[in-house]
């Protein structure tokens, strides 16, 4: 089943960034298919259909950086739910109530290839909670405010 919503949003730290668009994509990552085995599954985008991170309820939450920084807004024809796409890659149930526990797994989307950055429809920063659009410099500080911190 893929989405029928027009787009989706990916979220990630300031300091992804300057990776990011020197790649032109959203490169796939672990899908945590299993606890005991890394990349026992495609490695997948994952995506979300809501407009505002919440680090905690979308899996965002590390202490390492704030991935709710950047909003990657996409458009992406074949993202497929979290709940469907993991059911057909057989995760253990007992896992996947872990990794849901308590979060918005009915936002969750992925794909399974890297997001060109044909498919982004807007890249934003957010700022003193305002959602702007990237500026190169005002991220530059942001990053330097995140790494003295």
């Amino acid at each position: 089943m893929v989405v029928s919503a027009r787009w989706l949003y990916h979220y990630t730290a300031v300091w992804h960034m300057p990776s990011i668009l020197a790649d032109s994509e959203l490169r796939a990552t672990e899908s945590n298919l299993s606890r005991a085995q890394e990349h026992a599954g495609p490695d997948v985008v994952w995506l979300t259909r809501s407009e505002t991170p919440s680090a905690y309820g979308l899996g965002l939450d590390t202490p390492a950086v704030d991935k709710t920084e950047v909003r990657i807004t996409v458009d992406v024809p074949d993202a497929v739910p979290w709940s469907t796409w993991c059911e057909a890659h057989g995760i253990d149930r007992c896992w996947r109530r872990t990794l849901e526990k308590g979060r918005y797994p009915e936002t969750w989307y992925v794909v399974e290839h890297p997001v060109p950055s044909s498919e982004w429809v807007s890249v934003e920063i957010r700022a003193e909670g305002v959602w702007q659009p990237w500026d190169r410099e005002q991220a530059a500080k942001a990053t330097l405010a995140g790494m003295l911190r």
